[in-house]
């Protein structure tokens, strides 16, 4: 695999507000950070995971590729109103064809994390 860019609209923290397994929605919230071919997991405030990714734009639809120890978690994106639509297959050593809920599929919706003010000082 060689290194592409990452595509920059995709660069940044990202809140999950729905993450669907199969077909039932989850309760777990995900804070996701894309930043130089790392991704960071983060759930809640506890737990926090560096992987690497591979992106590929020329894809229809967007495509990403994620390495955990080895463990390879092949993802479908797009981006479309602010909205970041993420699947990816729980079980398969390919990728999602699409969108869809559905056996084996995971589905996560991000918005962008609100950017911290800095304090101003009286």
């Amino acid at each position: 695999l060689k290194r592409v860019p990452i595509e920059k609209r995709l660069e940044g923290e990202w809140v999950s507000y729905e993450i669907m397994e199969d077909t039932e929605e989850l309760d777990e919230r995900l804070t996701l950070i894309f930043k130089k071919g790392i991704m960071t997991v983060k759930e809640g405030d506890d737990e926090e995971a560096d992987m690497l990714f591979l992106t590929n734009t020329s894809t229809m639809p967007k495509r990403f590729l994620t390495s955990d120890e080895g463990d390879l978690t092949y993802c479908i994106y797009k981006i479309e109103k602010g909205i970041l639509t993420i699947c990816l297959s729980d079980s398969s050593d390919d990728y999602p064809k699409n969108f869809e809920a559905g056996e084996d599929k995971v589905i996560l919706k991000l918005k962008r994390a609100p950017e911290e003010k800095a304090e101003e000082n009286p």
